[in-house]
């Protein structure tokens, strides 16, 4: 039975002069089958809509997590920077401490280390390779 054959029915039968009884069953019958047709439209709307507020929620988690790797990235980044930068400087420290030594056996006219010439070689390569 369909709700317009429902409803049809009830008309006939309240037009009709027929039994009070049947008069109210039939009404019931119509309600009834109206509260089960908005249980079916609220359950059809709440499984389509669940779906995709899971998706959004999932996505904005997603957006945050990928904000949160951002932001650990570019301070690792910062401190590697500064890490690069104070090793700079220790390594031109070290070519200018092994010059002053390789100038001091020249005024004192000393012979120079094969291992001083070599590390200041080895040192001045490396930092104009960089």
């Amino acid at each position: 039975m369909t709700i317009s054959s429902i409803y049809k029915r009830a008309q006939a039968l309240f037009f009709a002069g027929g039994d009070m009884i049947e008069k109210m069953q039939m009404i019931l019958t119509l309600i009834i089958s109206m509260a089960n047709l908005c249980v079916l439209m609220y359950g059809l709307y709440k499984f389509t809509k669940k779906p995709h507020d899971t998706l959004e929620q999932r996505v904005t988690t997603l957006e945050v997590e990928v904000s949160n790797i951002q932001k650990s990235l570019n301070q690792g980044q910062d401190k590697f920077r500064a890490l690069d930068e104070s090793i700079k400087v220790l390594l031109h420290s070290s070519l200018a401490l092994i010059e002053w030594e390789m100038q001091y056996c020249l005024i004192e006219h000393k012979e120079m280390s094969e291992s001083l010439k070599k590390a200041k070689d080895d040192l001045h390569n490396f930092l104009s390779d960089r």
